[in-house]
């Protein structure tokens, strides 16, 4: 295969992987998310999109064996739990999951455009401001 060819066959985006790869390339936007917040390895953590602050991840990265944050499920060990304007939305490991109302690409799109934010590409949304 030449590297065109390959190329080609590669997805550009994180929104692109979730139509090959499904709950495996969410499970993979979140790390991503995590390693460009430095909050590897990951351990507990709750945050909010800086694109879009409707957008909420919780992660329990195995610290402990339920994990319950402010306004939320306990959510097992290795999991994610993903909201959006206050409503669940997934629930996930890196082998298994559901999100509802078919909502990974609205997510995936989501987490790419997080991911341009955390890397300096694009300004945050103006209703959150960095502090």
């Amino acid at each position: 295969m030449t590297p065109v060819e390959r190329e080609a066959r590669e997805p550009r985006t994180v929104g692109e992987k979730v139509e090959r790869d499904g709950i495996m390339a969410a499970m993979l936007a979140c790390t991503e998310i995590a390693e460009a917040l430095g909050r590897i390895p990951a351990g507990e953590w709750d945050y909010r999109f800086q694109s879009e602050p409707t957008w909420r991840i919780c992660l329990n990265g195995g610290k402990s064996e339920h994990w319950q944050p402010p306004n939320a499920p306990k959510i097992p060990q290795f999991h994610v739990y993903i909201e959006r304007s206050g409503w669940p939305l997934a629930l996930f490991n890196a082998a298994d999951g559901t999100f509802m109302f078919s909502a990974e690409n609205d997510f995936m799109q989501a987490a790419d455009k997080e991911l341009r934010v955390l890397r300096g590409a694009i300004p945050p949304s103006p209703q959150e401001k960095i502090t």
